[in-house]
């Protein structure tokens, strides 16, 4: 068993030398690592501490967690294994997902009525721009199929202008034909 603690909370000032530094009161420190941010190169708030003997993370945890340092509560516990395959589920910008780009066909996809009785699972279709509207099979957008009239059942009015009333018929009064 490993005996490193997870250190959490740490003021964005602290390097890894500070850490160490605070933990060797303890014990004889292995490794002191404050994770640093890729894209900023600045650190995260957190960090991990290797320890020599299991004493000494036990007597760092009762010591150190829940105390204030810099203004900033600490949290100190033992460190968990990662995960196989490093990113755990709902991380972010964790690794591939299932089905193509735009229109590819996807399972679980978004949009587009399902069949009766059909609970959660695939979906038929296709992402953005895939098969549309139930003549299709669903998938796409959730949008009506492509010529339908749209949701509401009437079709769109164009807009008013000088020469239509709205509804595409021209005006017929005595200023625009002049006399008759």
């Amino acid at each position: 068993m490993s005996n490193k603690v997870y250190v959490g909370n740490l003021p964005y000032s602290f390097t890894n030398e500070d850490l160490k530094n605070l933990f060797a009161a303890y014990g004889p420190v292995r490794h002191a690592e404050v994770i640093i941010d890729r894209m900023t190169n600045r650190s995260r708030g957190f960090g991990f501490v290797e320890l020599e003997t299991s004493e000494a993370l036990q007597q760092v945890i009762q010591s150190l967690h829940d105390t204030e340092l810099q203004g900033r509560r600490l949290t100190v516990n033992e460190a968990r294994e990662r995960a196989p395959g490093g990113a755990r589920p709902g991380s972010g910008f964790g690794g591939p997902r299932p089905g193509g780009g735009f229109g590819a066909p996807r399972a679980g996809g978004s949009g587009g009525p399902r069949p009766a009785g059909a609970g959660p699972g695939p979906r038929p279709g296709g992402g953005f721009g895939g098969p549309r509207g139930p003549a299709a099979g669903g998938g796409g957008s959730g949008g009506p199929a492509r010529g339908a009239p749209p949701r509401g059942g009437r079709p769109k009015r164009e807009e008013s202008d000088r020469w239509s009333d709205g509804g595409g018929r021209r005006r017929r009064n005595d200023e625009d034909f002049g006399d008759e």
